[in-house]
């Protein structure tokens, strides 16, 4: 009996392939006359995965992945755990390198290659690499291009010792100016009390340094209702961090006017308190990358990000896009919303591939509920769904008794 169910499961198997790659192939007949080429802008969570799920679904198409860094799949979420020393080797943050896409999914990857145009008419992308700009025409184009970090327009920015979080070489330019700082100098000023912003505060108190978190909302993880983050509030400040709340940065100076010496950092906030820094993080949140987009004039949506369907097509049938630089739904509130998350743009990634490819081509996305979890101190704290923060903002949602939702 057992024999006879794995000789079934095998045929079964084998015909479940034989579809898959027939309807494949009547697909890539209308997508192109030859082997489809299909153009990924991006890498990371969004664009590694749909050039890998695109192979796995076709061994025919060309792949090509560009990305603008050195580095195409790595684990952002780790970084603030690089800065504090708690994962030693920089290593341990690749998920995967060129060269293992190209001899395992045979998918050529041109790492710092940034792509400047996108020539809808002609279906052709222009892309710079060591000061030369040529051409590639596509089939299809994804656009995984992220999200870049928030840096205001205010006085300071520049400065050496202010640092964004949002890629392995900020990390490591990080680790190099807190090895530059002699012993006595260890105060951090961290400019955002959400999900990085209190994983940097964990993990610089880790180096030993004496740490305020400064953030223009009441508490931290502002998503949050006022209740459920109460627990984060005492745990952080039983590790010695400083919590301004309901205090918003206005500049950043330097006391040293010197031009040879480490800066000497002062936070000032909307009301005037100065903080006294030899290190500032910024957590502010961050922004999609929209610019190819809209300067190939594709719609955009919330916040500027790249509006798509419930296929994660953009207003341009052959152009694509997932993952932050999106505009997605929320699934419980039908509204539109961009999510920078790695989850959902995993997940995202995933449907393009299969409705490129044609495995499933009437697939659609079923929206995202914004399921996100932060852990500081061993005190974890997570969310799915809308919190009744994120209702009032709302004021409404259509067809729903708001009355009812926030009783």
């Amino acid at each position: 009996m057992m024999l006879h169910c794995n000789s079934l499961l095998k045929h079964v198997n084998r015909s479940w392939l034989r579809k898959i790659r027939a309807v494949n192939a009547a697909y890539t007949t209308r997508v192109s006359s030859g082997p489809p080429v299909y153009l990924v802008v991006g890498g990371v969570a969004g664009g590694a995965t749909v050039s890998a799920r695109m192979r796995r679904n076709s061994d025919k198409a060309k792949i090509v992945m560009f990305e603008r860094g050195q580095y195409v799949s790595f684990a952002n979420c780790g970084l603030p755990y690089y800065v504090g020393n708690v994962i030693k080797d920089e290593r341990k943050l690749l998920v995967a390198s060129p060269d293992m896409f190209t001899k395992r999914f045979n998918i050529e990857v041109r790492n710092e290659s940034n792509v400047k145009s996108i020539d809808r008419k002609n279906k052709q992308i222009t892309i710079e690499n060591q000061g030369k700009t040529y051409t590639e025409s596509y089939d299809k184009l994804i656009l995984a291009v992220g999200a870049s970090p928030i840096r205001p327009p205010i006085e300071g920015m520049d400065c050496n010792g202010v640092f964004s979080v949002r890629s392995i070489e900020n990390s490591r330019a990080i680790r190099d100016y807190m090895d530059k700082l002699p012993s006595s100098r260890k105060k951090c000023a961290i400019v955002g009390a959400g999900f990085i912003g209190l994983e940097m505060a964990e993990n610089m108190v880790h180096r030993g340094y004496e740490c305020t978190v400064i953030d223009g909302l009441p508490h931290v993880m502002g998503i949050m209702d006022h209740e459920m983050v109460i627990p984060f509030h005492r745990v952080l400040t039983e590790h010695g961090i400083r919590l301004l709340m309901n205090e918003k940065l206005q500049a950043i100076k330097n006391k040293n006017k010197s031009t040879d010496a480490l800066p000497e950092l002062q936070v000032v906030t909307d009301s005037q308190q100065v903080i006294d820094a030899d290190i500032v993080i910024l957590g502010l949140g961050v922004l999609p990358e929209n610019q190819l987009a809209k300067e190939c004039g594709l719609e955009l949506g919330t916040r500027g990000s790249i509006k798509v369907n419930k296929q994660m097509q953009t207003s341009d049938a052959d152009i694509f896009a997932v993952g932050d630089a999106v505009e997605t739904y929320h699934c419980v509130s039908n509204t539109p919303i961009n999510l920078a998350l790695a989850g959902p743009a995993q997940q995202q990634a995933r449907l393009v591939a299969d409705v490129i490819t044609g495995v499933y081509p009437t697939d659609t996305y079923r929206g995202v509920q914004g399921s996100s979890v932060c852990a500081v101190f061993g005190e974890i704290l997570a969310t799915t769904g809308l919190t009744m923060t994120q209702l009032q903002r709302m004021g409404s949602i259509p067809g729903r008794d708001m009355n009812n939702i926030c009783a």
